[in-house]
Parts: C-alpha cells; sequence; structure tokens
C-alpha cells in the first residue's frame, strides 16, 4: 500500500471509532447547583431580612431574623419551672435520704420507705422533663434566627418585615440558597451509545468544563446534570434559565 493510501486508511478507522455524536452541542439550560430551600420553625413575624437575590453570603451569616417577644417569654416560663422542679427534687432526695437513714435504724417501715423513694423518682423524672423543656424552648428561641448553613449565593427571597413566616399547617420556604462557585447545565440526552461523562458547557461565547450525571427521566429522554465550577466572577453573570450549549467530545 502506498503510504497516502495507508494514511488513508488510518485516519477511516479513527473516523469509524468515534461515537456518531462527537463534537455534536446541544441545547441546555443553566439552573442552579446545590439548591437549598430553607424555613424558620419559629411562628412570628419577620423584623429583618438582612440579604438580597444575588448576594453572596458565608456560613453562619443572619439571613431572616424574627421576633423573639413570645419564644423568650415561653423560655422565661420554662425556666422558672425548671426551677421550681429543682427545689422539689432536692426535698425529695433529702426526704428519701433521712427515710433510708431512719429504716437502717429500723425506726421507718420497708412499706414507707418505697413510697418515699417513688417520690423521689416521680420528682427526678419531672426534673428531667422540665429540662428538656428549656432545651426546647432555647432551640425554638435560636431557630427565630435563620442564617446561612453553608457558604452560598441567595437565588430567591420570598418574605419582607411584617410577615408571619409559618403557617397554621406547616413551615413554608423563605429562602433560596444555591452554591456560590457552580451552575448545572441541564439538557435532554436520546442519543445512541453511553452518556458522556465529561463535557464543555457554552455560554454568551464561553465555555466551561463540566461532569454530568443522570437525573431522572425527561420527556424525549434521559434528564441529565452537567456540574461546572466558575469563579465568583464567572457565576455572578450567569442566573439559573439562561440558554446554554453542551459540547460534546
Amino acid at each position: 500500500m502506498r503510504p497516502r493510501a495507508a494514511g488513508w486508511g488510518a485516519l477511516a478507522l479513527l473516523l469509524l471509532g468515534m461515537p456518531a455524536w462527537s463534537g455534536q452541542t446541544l441545547p441546555a439550560r443553566l439552573d442552579w447547583a446545590g439548591l437549598r430551600s430553607l424555613s424558620l420553625l419559629a411562628a412570628a413575624p419577620v423584623v429583618r431580612v438582612d440579604v438580597r437575590p444575588g448576594q453572596r453570603v458565608k456560613a453562619g451569616a443572619l439571613l431572616v431574623e424574627t421576633d423573639p417577644g413570645l419564644l423568650e417569654a415561653d423560655l422565661a416560663v420554662a425556666r422558672a419551672a425548671l426551677a421550681e422542679e429543682e427545689v422539689r427534687f432536692a426535698e425529695a432526695r433529702r426526704e428519701h435520704e433521712r427515710n433510708r437513714e431512719l429504716y437502717a435504724r429500723t425506726v421507718l417501715s420497708q412499706h414507707a420507705l418505697q413510697v418515699s423513694e417513688a417520690a423521689w423518682k416521680a420528682a427526678q423524672r419531672r426534673l428531667a422533663a422540665a429540662r428538656a423543656e428549656v432545651r426546647r424552648r432555647e432551640k425554638l428561641l435560636a431557630w427565630s434566627r435563620l442564617r446561612a448553613p453553608v457558604d452560598g449565593r441567595v437565588v430567591a427571597v420570598h418574605v419582607r418585615p411584617g410577615e408571619v413566616v409559618q403557617s397554621a399547617c406547616r413551615a413554608r420556604p423563605i429562602l433560596e440558597l444555591a452554591a456560590a462557585d457552580a451552575m448545572d447545565a441541564v439538557f435532554e440526552w436520546n442519543g445512541d451509545g453511553p452518556l458522556p461523562a465529561r463535557v464543555q458547557v457554552r455560554v454568551h461565547q464561553r465555555a466551561w468544563p463540566a461532569v454530568c450525571r443522570p437525573a431522572g427521566a425527561g420527556r424525549r429522554g434521559v434528564r441529565v446534570r452537567c456540574r461546572m465550577h466558575l469563579t465568583p466572577e464567572a457565576a455572578d453573570r450567569l442566573w439559573a434559565g439562561m440558554p446554554a450549549e453542551v459540547v460534546l467530545p
């Protein structure tokens, strides 16, 4: 075989071995990566909203605060009840210890000792319940302030000052937080062969590498999410719903 003919033959074999979709572009839409819907358990009016859509926040940053007045009052009642139970428990313990000494000297009957022991254990249970109630009220008060669980970007705020953040049935999402340094490109795959694991995502003539994974059934094929990691400057220019192209390898 002549050298040129051999070269064309090798190229033909290479092309035959490439996937039919190599280099193809598919339409996609951007979506938030790591989206979280955040709620509050406290049923109280909102007094502060410290963030706006698009703002970057650090883990632990205060996002929304509700009026803590009712929760603080409930906590004060629980702490007062705990103080009473501590006094009653101490009295029951002293009484039981005294009865044990009397029983050891055969001055007290076994039945009387059992009665005092039952009273001491009942006081112990009431004390434990009062402590648990204080802890519960403390957590409810802490949950009256919504803080960022992770670093992220605020993408939606659903409350304003004066609104009550919890309905009579269940808490509703009041804020949505997404990853600050990543976006997903979503498209449907109905091509032949296995789904490509790595692609390029192109938006406004710029492209980023992305890692793909199946995300359930779509209308015409498999729904695919491709995660791309971005610099803060690039992420700030991208928003969910923007059109994109997935460039297959």
